[in-house]
């Protein structure tokens, strides 16, 4: 189960960059004003370049360039890729993780429902 947890994390950290920011994928940056290592280029994410691309479409009165056109067709294939893996994480794999775990016995932490989220306050005391 460890196993197959661990490479559940790796397909996600994966995919999360396909479809985030190292920032948002948990990866943390040097701090400011220290002298690191030499930097590494890390491609913009997939919804990065999207984002750009409508941008620079949107804030502009003529037709879009033939370079803007091209970059529809070269990012279209890339965001089918990253959107397909999501989906495969938590429709498949996630699941056949869930159910490998419940096969097994092993117990998991319950979140009780309550508080804030149920609308009353903590005790279920009226407001």
């Amino acid at each position: 189960i460890q196993k197959a947890a661990s490479d559940l994390l790796t397909k996600v950290e994966d995919t999360c960059k396909k479809l985030g920011t190292p920032a948002q994928c948990g990866d943390r940056g040097p701090g400011l004003g220290a002298a690191g290592p030499p930097l590494i280029f890390i491609p913009p994410a997939v919804t990065v370049r999207i984002t750009q691309l409508l941008g620079g479409i949107e804030n502009y009165a003529a037709a879009p360039t033939q370079w803007q056109l091209d970059q529809i067709k070269v990012l279209q294939p890339m965001l089918t890729e990253a959107s397909a893996a999501a989906r495969k994480l938590a429709q498949e794999d996630l699941v056949a993780l869930n159910k490998m775990i419940t096969e097994a016995g092993v117990p998991y932490i319950a979140i009780p429902r309550g508080g804030a989220a149920s609308g009353q306050p903590p005790g279920g005391e009226e407001w």
